[in-house]
């Protein structure tokens, strides 16, 4: 099912022309210096870092799929993640999830610390140790990450924001493991939603980008000025990549979501597969949290080998899945979190075994995708 803003409603994926001209396709506009009327001018352009009009272009349809009021593109997740984190200041403290994207703990741990501010994990999924975070900590900042990266445990943001919220913490949702497509978190209660724009948005492995989006006055003039004043802004370049790529965004991820969930079933049905790991599939309170915060699956499925099969032999005989980096383009790829993320500042109880796997579903047709799988795990298993 796609989400009601792609489906009937005045929301299509179609954008808004821009020009008197009524371009169907957004121009790019190079331009990184504009004339001004009088040298105390403080409205308009003025200057790339501040505006560009093929950027705020896509600004305004990212805004329109998140539905916030606010929105804010940087050149790329990381960068949005960071403008996000300068919100901070020494003394501030986060907390998020046992479960992170390893490019998020590093610059919780390795940068941030170096400014005294703070991280501390705890389970989310357990709303006992929430409270008593938000009890001993007061934490300036909840960072939620849902589906989390790799093992797509659903995180009730709803539940999180309320209680966070008591405490006065701004509340971030990352949703770029499922997209904007699939959920939109500042209806949920989040202050704050950023999305890497590299993955699902923008669906052609062929551009970097972030989004963050806010319905907050206070924080969306806070970020403007931080990201005017760092400038770690998109080029009009990219922003025209993407905004082709959102074109079709809703439909290529329906049609990514209808293989994974092909996929996922044939792999719970093979008997060389001890766990596979889809949202919600971890129990019935995250399938229920899922269905209401979630609109489909998303495209990623994540799965354990049994200890029979050698991953090092499986994955490298694979002939038509990429091995690489990322997820959500048109291409299926595969990722061994315990070599291919960084785990070195992991907990190591918490470290990924390597039969552990995580697959990004792409267009390509399923049986393909089944075909490739079967004939590696028999290859590992030989």
């Amino acid at each position: 099912m796609l989400p009601a803003q792609y489906c009937s409603d005045q929301k299509g994926g179609v954008m808004k022309p821009i020009s008197p001209d009524g371009d169907l396709t957004i121009p790019i506009h190079t331009s990184v210096i504009f004339s001004m009327n009088t040298p105390s001018t403080d409205s308009g352009l003025q200057y790339g870092r501040i505006g560009n009009r093929t950027r705020q272009a896509l600004e305004e349809e990212l805004a329109r799929v998140h539905k916030t009021n606010a929105g804010f593109v940087t050149s790329s997740g990381s960068s949005a993640i960071v403008s996000i984190c300068l919100l901070l200041s020494a003394g501030s403290t986060i907390v998020h999830h046992t479960e992170l994207y390893d490019g998020t703990r590093r610059i919780f741990h390795s940068l941030l610390s170096k400014f005294g501010i703070r991280s501390i994990s705890c389970d989310f999924n357990n709303r006992a140790d929430v409270l008593r975070e938000l009890r001993n900590n007061s934490p300036t900042m909840i960072w939620i990450e849902t589906p989390t990266n790799p093992s797509l445990r659903v995180i009730d943001i709803k539940n999180i924001a309320q209680a966070a919220h008591t405490r006065k913490s701004i509340v971030v949702v990352d949703t770029t493991m499922c997209s904007g497509i699939v959920q939109q978190p500042i209806s949920l209660g989040a202050d704050i939603v950023v999305e890497s724009l590299t993955k699902a948005l923008n669906g052609h492995s062929d551009a970097l980008g972030g989004f963050i989006g806010t319905d907050n006055a206070s924080i969306e003039k806070q970020l403007r000025s931080i990201i005017q004043t760092i400038g770690p802004v998109l080029s009009p370049w990219e922003c025209s990549l993407i905004l082709r790529g959102l074109k079709t965004a809703a439909l290529r991820i329906h049609a990514q979501q209808q293989n994974a969930m092909r996929v996922s079933k044939w792999l719970l049905h093979n008997p060389h597969i001890s766990s596979v790991m889809t949202p919600g599939s971890f129990n019935n309170i995250e399938e229920h949290i899922r269905k209401s915060q979630m609109c489909g699956k998303g495209v990623l499925v994540s799965f354990i080998l049994h200890k029979n099969i050698d991953p090092h032999r499986f994955i490298t005989a694979l002939r038509f899945i990429h091995i690489a980096h990322s997820f959500g383009g048109t291409e299926t790829l595969i990722q061994q979190p315990s070599t291919m993320m960084d785990n070195s500042i992991v907990p190591v109880l918490q470290r990924p075994t390597d039969h552990l796997f995580r697959l990004s579903i792409g267009l390509d047709h399923v049986q393909d995708i089944i075909r490739d799988l079967r004939q590696a795990i028999e290859h590992g298993a030989g």
